[in-house]
């Protein structure tokens, strides 16, 4: 009788242990967040190097060819859970510990570039030039490693915001110069629909 009353506690300690270990364990590793929002931008002007199947970004030391300029851009986001978080189940579910890549319902409208100068005769100062420029697609997680858009038709889609784009001027301008591009990105987004920069002054070369 006394050794079946120690297994009857020694089988409620396992059971015990194991529900325990299994709340530690779920608050160690889940559950995760499933969607990010974006909250500001990294950016930077870059010397590119394109591929079929890689970017290459390098600095600008002193100037840069037209087909070699690109206005690299990450944003910056944050992840949160788009469901009720329930925290109190006692027994985790199964996937509980696999990561969630999270992704996101935000949508870009549109892309703005302008120059402060004349860039050409047909695309004078303060005018927008998006349509000079592709887009390169950076987004790992969606199979996007180096795809490239025209950029004017890509916003035209509406898409969902990515986790790196690349701008990239596909026309020279009239002449040698220096030229300051301004940018401004518009997107329906959770906290953010708007953000604008300039790029500081780049020399070009035709």
């Amino acid at each position: 009788m006394a050794m079946k009353r120690k297994l009857v506690l020694f089988i409620a300690g396992y059971f015990s242990a194991a529900i325990i270990t299994g709340l530690i364990s779920c608050d160690d590793c889940g559950p995760f967040p499933d969607k990010f929002k974006v909250t500001s931008f990294d950016w930077k002007v870059y010397r590119v190097a394109l591929t079929q199947n890689n970017l290459t970004l390098s600095e600008i030391i002193t100037s840069v060819s037209f087909s070699e300029l690109g206005i690299y851009i990450k944003p910056k986001t944050k992840e949160y859970f788009s469901f009720w978080r329930n925290n109190y189940h006692l027994i985790p579910t199964t996937y509980a510990c696999d990561p969630i890549i999270p992704t996101t319902n935000e949508r870009i409208k549109d892309i703005i570039i302008m120059s402060d100068k004349d860039f050409s005769s047909d695309f004078p100062a303060g005018m927008d030039i998006s349509e000079l420029f592709d887009i390169v697609i950076s987004d790992p997680n969606n199979n996007a490693i180096a795809d490239k858009y025209d950029l004017k038709a890509y916003v035209q889609t509406h898409p969902f915001v990515t986790r790196e784009i690349t701008l990239l001027l596909k026309v020279a301008p009239d002449r040698n110069d220096e030229f300051e591009f301004t940018i401004k990105y518009f997107q329906d987004g959770i906290d953010l629909n708007y953000y604008e920069f300039s790029t500081g002054k780049v020399s070009i070369t035709i």
